[in-house]
């Protein structure tokens, strides 16, 4: 299931313009660079947390598909701004 998954939210990245290679872990690797800090921030409003590393990027864990679709809504909301 967690291979599914993984692929799925892949794939939703690259939906979303994400040069994302293909991923073995159970977490996906976020490059924001600057925007690293104000992406963790929208994520811990909306009860998602992801782990940032600031100026680099952010570690998100692959889980169970609703709270894979919470996180991508909110990177996808925050990519928007």
């Amino acid at each position: 299931v967690l291979v599914q998954e993984r692929s799925r939210v892949v794939d939703e990245l690259r939906a979303m313009s994400f040069d994302h290679p293909d991923a073995q872990g159970n977490f996906i690797w976020l490059p924001l660079r600057e925007q690293t800090a104000a992406f963790a921030r929208a994520s811990e409003a909306a009860g998602v947390i992801v782990r940032p590393l600031a100026g680099e990027g952010a570690r998100v864990t692959i889980g169970e598909q609703s709270a894979n679709d919470r996180w991508l809504a909110v990177l996808h909301d925050f990519l928007r701004l």
